[in-house]
């Protein structure tokens, strides 16, 4: 799963996303959150919703799908979870 921001968040709302999902959260940059799940808590996404003030828009990924950070690095699904590759 993976979760993006139209508009960057502060270091202070990564540290509350990495909190809020501890070892569930894979890597994340100011714009977007790899997670390792499947499955959506409406909850916490609310939660992150609010702390941030802005919208979270949230996708399950599929095997194979590729996710690019700001700092160029890449993340693929894989049947283990999200891996860094390249």
């Amino acid at each position: 799963m993976s979760m993006q921001f139209d508009k960057p968040i502060s270091k202070q709302h990564q540290k509350f996303i990495k909190e809020l999902f501890g070892d569930g959260l894979v890597v994340m940059d100011e714009r977007k959150a790899l997670l390792h799940s499947k499955t959506i808590d409406p909850h916490k996404m609310k939660m992150v919703a609010n702390e941030v003030g802005q919208p979270v828009d949230v996708e399950i990924n599929d095997l194979g799908e590729i996710k690019t950070l700001s700092d160029g690095s890449m993340y693929e699904v894989t049947s283990k979870g999200w891996e860094k590759i390249g």
